[in-house]
């Protein structure tokens, strides 16, 4: 047999040529490179190995990976696909392009090949689980629940998956599964609270109905007929629900019991101390069985109780939750637990005087008013950042008229659309026993 006869064997039988050899080497010397942060000397290295081994697909793909980081994306993007196209069975070749892919802007395009990962490797976690997230960014939810199952299947004890694993739930509704995730994965890590507190309730039979708004009970209203109140009450689906507690005074004191901190998060705007979010299971059916539907929720904060004192500060007055303009099906609630004597204001709703917004505007409601977004509106009327006295704030009402307040009464709840431009209208007392003490909700209908 001749020499060429000879090498052409020993490749046909796997055995490696010296080209190749030298090929992987620079290959190795370059993924050594990478790994170190120095991806121009990485690129170096995959090219070399590629002039001796022309076409060679790791050599590619890396070099494509490295350009990808240095801010070449579409030179990198297209090498990488072309190493893929050269070895279609290699899984990290696939799930590098799908990263890079899905960073770009291209996410159809990147689920194209978490799918072909996903096939070459069935229980590769880090792929069904990055690819369940851009799927459900996507609104395909039944494929995403799909993958994040599959996922938890190949790594019931990875913790981050189930958890991952209950918000997909949550999202398709799968609530008792979701509820059922959520627990054993906060049981697991505590710390999970202070993300997500997934719950849901639904309406009970023979409920009484909650209370109609009657307009001699209203302090002050820009509204001039019952007919005005029934029908802003019936836009904003306000209800109000007074006696709800058995022994508000036992649930009140256990209430000023907790810890109460001066701030829960970093910016926050709303004045006075808050609590943790509290288990309030209860009086979330009481919610459902008075909207005749069922209800979700998922904030940390929902149950939260909330003292605001007269001197307390805040940077937001009058506000919409709804900032994004995508949550309106969803509420707000506020249960009093002022005592009686010490009750002063309760819950405004406004309406703006030169737009006649009494809501959150659509985007194009805004463009037709002349504003180049929501938050440009909001810069203009709604000004938040500067730390101020709540009591001060209050006077920069500049511009709005006040539709109605529902009065704060002892052991009363209301909950209303939080889209609706709304406001504490009062703090008050000096203590947590005479201050403005209220527990706060929040949750959506389902959809």
């Amino acid at each position: 047999m001749g020499e060429k006869k000879r090498r052409q064997a020993a490749s046909s039988n796997g055995a490696a040529s010296p080209a190749a050899d030298r090929s992987r080497h620079w290959i190795e010397l370059g993924l050594a490179a990478h790994r170190e942060g120095r991806a121009a000397d990485a690129i170096g290295a995959y090219q070399q190995a590629l002039r001796l081994t022309p076409g060679h697909a790791d050599a590619q793909a890396y070099q494509g990976l490295a350009l990808f980081q240095l801010g070449q994306p579409q030179a990198g993007i297209a090498l990488m696909r072309e190493a893929c196209a050269r070895s279609p069975g290699h899984r990290g070749h696939a799930f590098n392009l799908a990263q890079a892919l899905a960073s770009s802007g291209a996410p159809l395009d990147a689920l194209d090949e978490y799918r072909r990962v996903i096939a070459l490797a069935p229980g590769d976690t880090a792929a069904l689980s990055a690819a369940a997230g851009l799927a459900q960014a996507q609104g395909m939810d039944e494929q995403a629940l799909s993958w994040l199952e599959a996922a938890h299947a190949a790594a019931p004890a990875n913790t981050g998956l189930l958890a991952q694993l209950a918000e997909q739930q949550y999202r398709g509704n799968r609530l008792e599964a979701a509820v059922a995730s959520w627990h054993e994965a906060v049981r697991r890590q505590p710390a999970l609270r202070e993300r997500s507190n997934l719950g849901f309730a639904r309406p009970a039979a023979n409920t009484p109905p909650s209370s109609r708004l009657r307009f001699g009970d209203i302090p002050s209203s820009g509204l001039a007929s019952q007919a005005d109140i029934d029908g802003f009450q019936e836009a904003s689906d306000l209800h109000i629900i007074d006696d709800l507690l058995i022994d508000p005074l036992a649930y009140r004191e256990q209430a000023l019991a907790l810890d109460f901190e001066a701030s829960r998060y970093a910016g926050q705007n709303y004045p006075g101390l808050q609590t943790v979010g509290q288990p309030c299971q209860a009086i979330m059916e009481r919610i459902a069985s008075a909207l005749g539907q069922p209800i979700k929720w998922r904030s940390p904060d929902n149950g939260v109780f909330r003292v605001s004192l007269a001197d307390s500060v805040a940077r937001t007055d009058i506000h919409v939750d709804n900032e994004r303009g995508s949550a309106f099906n969803q509420f707000a609630a506020v249960l009093y637990l002022s005592l009686p004597e010490h009750c002063q204001g309760g819950t405004t709703f406004w309406r703006h005087q030169q737009t006649g917004w009494e809501q959150r505007p659509t985007q194009q409601q805004v463009g037709a008013a002349g504003y180049a977004s929501f938050q440009s509106f909001q810069h203009r009327w709604l000004p938040r950042g500067q730390v101020a006295e709540f009591n001060r704030l209050k006077a920069r009402r500049e511009g709005w008229q006040p539709l109605l307040e529902v009065p704060m009464r002892f052991n009363r709840l209301v909950f209303y659309r939080h889209h609706f431009f709304h406001s504490i209208s009062d703090v008050f007392g000096s203590t947590p026993e005479n201050g403005r003490l209220v527990q706060l909700f929040g949750f959506e209908l389902l959809a």
